[in-house]
Parts: structure tokens; sequence; C-alpha cells
């Protein structure tokens, strides 16, 4: 109830006595509210004071020394109890009953991170942002197939923009940031989702004759996402963009020309914040078809000593030597030495009599060729 205090003054009374207490204050951030106190008897101080958790602090604040405080209301102050200390002549001091201030706050003009598709290696990037008193951040990241938001100490993870090491097992997570104010009020961004590109294959060496065309593919990780430039370089040279056809797709179709032979082709692929791969690269061989101009030779050799055959081919690329077995009537790819050059050397054995080389030649056109036989005879 009130309270009351009379003392003796003389020959007169008088009477010290609150008429009306501070009432409580709800408010919108940033206003300007006032505690009010009204008493009677001869008073000689006021003095406002301010309960911050459990203890009461004296606040210096517009009013502080009258009989109404005026205080900015701050998320900071959500809570807070507000009193007067009023002192009497007497030396009498009374205290009014404490009155709270409420502050509603909020979280608006919330900006929510983007997906992105990053390529392995680099680091993802997603930032939130809102409008509020003292807003505070903490990202969060959550599994695929799973419905629960996981508290990420990534760096950035308590500031506006998270940095995400990528690695495949991240592929498909999603993160999103929960905003708090400093009255405590929460709020959450939408979530966006991370994929991890990277090659799942790369373009192989391609092989074609003069006129004809040749495709290079690669296949990724993620189907969307991210952009294409396929590049050349010429034997020696520098990696250069390329226009032809499918220059922007997972395909690249290249016209086969002669000048082009040796010429290497790639793919880079960009993903979200510019990030970039390339994939191996792979050789353009292009040539005429292939003409013998020299065939293997029949030999006859002792047991022990090496037989020695020859193929001379232009537009060769690549040589495969080959042995038949009269008895099995088979040809079979031979591990002799010089079986992947022009020129095979078989030390002779004494059931190699009447065995038959003969050598398949890789044209640069993409074609294979076959050598005439050449028989070995024992003598």
């Amino acid at each position: 109830g009130e309270t009351k205090v009379e003392t003796d003054e003389g020959s007169m009374l008088t009477k010290a006595e609150i008429t009306k207490q501070p009432q409580d204050v709800n408010a919108e951030t940033g206003a300007q509210v006032q505690f009010h106190v009204e008493a009677e008897g001869n008073i000689v101080s006021y003095k406002w004071q301010y309960r911050k958790v459990y203890k009461w602090f004296d606040t210096s604040m517009t009013g502080y020394n009258t009989d109404t405080l005026t205080v900015t209301a701050t998320g900071a102050r959500n809570g807070y109890d507000y009193r007067c200390v009023i002192t009497y002549a007497n030396g009498t001091e009374l205290y009014t009953d404490p009155a709270e201030l409420t502050v509603n706050t909020y979280i608006t003009n919330i900006q929510n991170p983007n997906d992105q598709t990053v390529v392995l290696g680099y680091k993802g990037q997603f930032t939130a942002a809102a409008s509020g008193e003292g807003v505070k951040y903490q990202w969060q990241y959550k599994r695929p197939g799973s419905e629960l938001w996981i508290d990420t100490a990534m760096e950035g993870a308590t500031k506006a923009t998270v940095m995400i090491e990528t690695t495949t097992a991240r592929d498909g997570y999603q993160y999103r940031c929960r905003l708090t104010d400093v009255a405590g009020v929460v709020a959450y961004t939408e979530a966006a989702t991370m994929r991890v590109l990277s090659f799942k294959s790369h373009p192989v060496e391609a092989f074609s004759s003069a006129g004809g065309s040749v495709e290079f593919t690669i296949t990724t990780s993620v189907e969307s996402g991210f952009t294409y430039q396929w590049q050349y370089c010429k034997p020696g040279g520098n990696w250069t963009n390329t226009t032809m056809a499918g220059y922007n797709t997972a395909t690249l179709t290249v016209n086969a020309t002669l000048a082009r032979n040796g010429y290497q082709y790639r793919c880079v692929l960009t993903g979200s914040k510019n990030s970039q791969i390339a994939s191996k690269a792979a050789v353009l061989n292009v040539g005429e078809p292939v003409v013998f101009t020299a065939q293997p030779a029949d030999v006859t050799c002792a047991v022990g000593a090496v037989a020695t055959f020859t193929v001379v081919a232009d537009n060769a690329y690549a040589y495969q030597w080959q042995f038949y077995n009269p008895t099995n009537a088979v040809w079979k790819n031979t591990s002799a030495d010089g079986n992947t050059t022009d020129t095979l050397n078989v030390t002779v054995k004494s059931n190699n009599n009447n065995y038959q080389y003969r050598c398949i030649v890789y044209g640069l056109d993409g074609n294979e060729y076959i050598s005439d036989p050449a028989t070995l005879t024992l003598g």
C-alpha cells in the first residue's frame, strides 16, 4: 500500500507520502518513454535508479533528479526496472515501486543466402543480413535427408558471411542463419543449398581423318548452377577460349583439319563466386590414311639369335606387333622387345619355326592398318 511517514517538526505535522507510483511501460524500440512519480511532503531531492538483473544502479538519463525520468527504449534495456528514491527535509527516504520497461524489438529486412554451386577445393560463401538492434548471427547446416539443424563452427560462423570448406561429402548440404537481436528475438533466414562441382569424366584423346569431325565430352557431379567454356592449346602455345560448336556445353565439336593435328582441348567450369576448375587436356590427332612404304620381311635365324622385323608406314600414330603360332592358328599380341614400335626384335627359340609376325599400325586418322605377315624360319 502507500507508504506514509509522519514527523513532528515543532508545532507542525508534515506528511511524506507517494501519491502516484511509476507505471510499467511497453514501447517500440527507439521510442522515448517516461516514468513519473507524484509525492507529497517537504521533498528535497529525487534520484532515479534502474535494475539490471538483480542490482540497482543510479541513472544519469534525462530527468534523473526530477519527478519524471525519460528513457530511450532499446533492446538492451528490455526488462529493466526503474524506481525513484525520494528524500525529504527530515532525512526520510521513500522508494517507489519498481516499474518495468518492455521493449518490442523486431528483426526485419532479412536478406537470405543464395544457392551455390561451388567448385571442389574452393570455399562456399553464404551471406545474410537483417535490420534490428544488435543482431547476432549463428550459421547452421542440415544434411540431405535430415531435419536436424546443427550450428556450424566454420570460418565466419557467427558473422554475416560464413565460409564453407567444400568436400564431396558436403554436396547437397543446406545452410541457414539464426538471427538474434539484443532482446532475444530470434528469426531465421531461408535455407540455401550448396552443390559441390567436380568432374566425373574428362575428355579423351581423339582421332580423325582430315575433313572429319570429333567430339570432346565431359561429365560433372552436378547438372546446373555453373558455366562451361572449352579451350584449345596449340603445341607449345597458350590456352585460348574457343567458339566452336558446343563451346559452352558439355560436348565440344571440332572440325578436324590437318592444321589442328596435335591441338589439345579442355573444358573450364565456372561455379559460384567465380570458382573454376579445368578438365584434363585431350589431344586431337588428324591425319591421312596410313601408307606402308616397307613391309616386314621374312627372316631365317638360328636358335638363340635375334630376329628383327621392321615396318615403315606414313601417318602412323602407334604400333602393336603380333605373332601367329601355326599350331594354335591364332594371332596374338607379342611382348617381345619393340612390340609397340616400328621394329620388333625376337630372341629365337626352338619352337618358333614357321611363326609369323605382323604389325597393326594405328593411324592419326583413327583407323587400324595391318601389315603383311613375315615368317621366321629356323636355320
